[in-house]
């Protein structure tokens, strides 16, 4: 099977929420995997618990969250209007058999994150006071599932309380040696979770 492979359902539908369990490890969860607390773990865990269960845990989603995906039509649209461009949503984009990513949207080979924010990180972010290093693992593992084309990502928050200036947005190019960092660490907590499973199924896993 040739990877990357592109799915086209809509994000949060049957379809998507199938392949999602089939393939669990997501570019959003890359910054657990890469940390060296006991989330790595407990995520880790979850994910044996998922496969001996065939089903998926959801995600805890807090209103700021919920607020976020109802919005994004319109920081989408926004985005397109200042850039010229048109996003192409989809559904999942599938690194290998275990692992992928939801992007919030593709242009062209590239890609764009965007983030509901409230409006103390908006100022953050427009006094230059914020950086979104914590997103790297998500951002630079998008490009990792996306492919060698994949030359940059921009990363967008969206703020309406900031009347002034609610959008804000910064263009992330292509690192090879984060990326190559994203590769190491999320292949070895692959490799340990298929090892965990197989050590509880038996050799024909």
């Amino acid at each position: 099977m040739e990877y990357p492979i592109i799915h086209t359902m809509e994000q949060g539908s049957d379809a998507w929420k199938a392949i999602r369990l089939k393939v669990p490890v997501t570019a959003s969860k890359f910054g657990i995997i890469m940390s060296k607390g006991k989330g790595r773990k407990d995520f880790q865990d979850a994910l044996v618990d998922e496969f001996l269960s065939k089903r998926r845990k959801e995600s805890y989603q807090s209103d700021d969250m919920l607020t976020g995906i109802e919005q994004e039509p319109e920081i989408r649209a926004e985005y397109e209007r200042r850039n010229g461009c048109e996003v192409l949503q989809v559904g999942f984009i599938q690194r290998s058999e275990y692992v992928g990513a939801s992007p919030d949207g593709l242009v062209g080979s590239n890609g764009v994150e965007f983030k509901r924010v409230i409006l103390s990180t908006q100022r953050k972010y427009l006094e230059g006071k914020k950086q979104i290093a914590k997103y790297d693992p998500q951002v630079y593992g998008n490009m990792w599932c996306r492919g060698p084309e994949c030359k940059w990502w921009d990363f967008v928050s969206w703020c309406p309380e900031c009347v002034e200036k609610p959008y804000w947005s910064i263009r992330i190019p292509r690192d090879e040696k984060k990326i190559a960092e994203v590769d190491v660490k999320v292949t070895l907590f692959v490799d340990e979770l298929k090892q965990r499973i197989a050590n509880i199924v038996g050799p024909q896993f």
